[in-house]
């Protein structure tokens, strides 16, 4: 689970690296009005508003009161990112990992603030300027917090060998999604399949490319094998009078392009492509 919280610039996550989450999937805030990543009612996050992916919706400032249980574990990580490090609303979060000893990682702007002292692993970012004309509003602070959580999240995948089955497990839906399917998914099998045997005529390669409604047709060896493939292109570029009575194997494309089961359906589309 994660929870990321504003307020002084600071968002605090509590991490489950035991479990895949995808933490794009949903946003809400204390009304408890669910909003989804793209919900133009979504508004910039007010002190005090929760941005919330997981199993927790809390406020930082009760988290060492008995009006929040947390249910973590000793392999579980609390990842605190604050630009200042010293947010009062922190010391609970400090307090609480100290308290059960569940390890703290900070990611700050300030190396000797109460969140790297007390961290088990301090991340220090470089205390640049904010991009905004008053040097106010968190820009260049915010921006430089994503890439490093970009780079501790491809790290991750790395380390725990995280391939694109498991991607397409946890994100089946959406253009991502659909491209991790794999060939398997959509190919057609069995009766479905126009095929035809080697040494028939071209009239049956067409009367079976008619039949199926796939613009061709495989033509198979004796012993079941592909031979190669009868396309509608094949067939224009040989048309003659006597085309109906050739055998199959004057007009078609003798070993054709083939793919896996297993590939995925880009690598299909990018083959179709060349």
């Amino acid at each position: 689970m994660t929870v990321l919280r504003d307020g002084d610039r600071e968002a605090v996550a509590v991490v489950d690296v035991q479990h895949h989450v995808d933490v794009g999937t949903a946003v809400t805030d204390v009304d408890g009005v669910l909003r989804t990543a793209a919900d133009p009612r979504l508004e910039p996050l007010e002190h005090g508003d929760l941005a919330v992916a997981g199993r927790y919706v809390l406020d930082l400032r009760h988290l060492a009161t008995d009006r929040i249980e947390l249910e973590l574990r000793s392999e579980d990580v609390i990842l605190a990112l604050s630009w200042s490090g010293s947010t009062a609303e922190l010391s609970d979060v400090i307090a609480y990992s100290r308290r059960f000893r569940v390890t703290l990682i900070g990611i700050t702007s300030n190396a000797k603030s109460a969140l790297a002292r007390a961290s088990d692993i301090a991340l220090v970012l470089p205390k640049a300027e904010e991009a905004c004309p008053n040097g106010l509003a968190p820009t260049t602070s915010t921006t430089m917090q994503i890439a490093l959580g970009d780079a501790l999240a491809v790290a991750l995948l790395d380390a725990r060998g995280f391939s694109a089955d498991d991607f397409r497990t946890y994100h089946p839906g959406g253009k991502l999604g659909a491209q991790l399917r794999k060939v398997r998914d959509i190919m057609h099998r069995g009766a479905l399949v126009p095929t035809v045997i080697a040494g028939c005529r071209v009239a049956d390669a067409v009367a079976e490319i008619g039949a199926k409604g796939f613009g061709c047709t495989l033509v198979l060896a004796a012993d079941g094998m592909l031979a190669g493939i009868v396309t509608d292109g094949d067939l224009r570029r040989h048309l003659r009078p006597d085309l109906m009575s050739l055998p199959v194997e004057d007009v078609m494309t003798a070993a054709p392009k083939t793919i896996s089961p297993d590939m995925l359906l880009a690598a299909a589309t990018e083959m179709q492509e060349r």
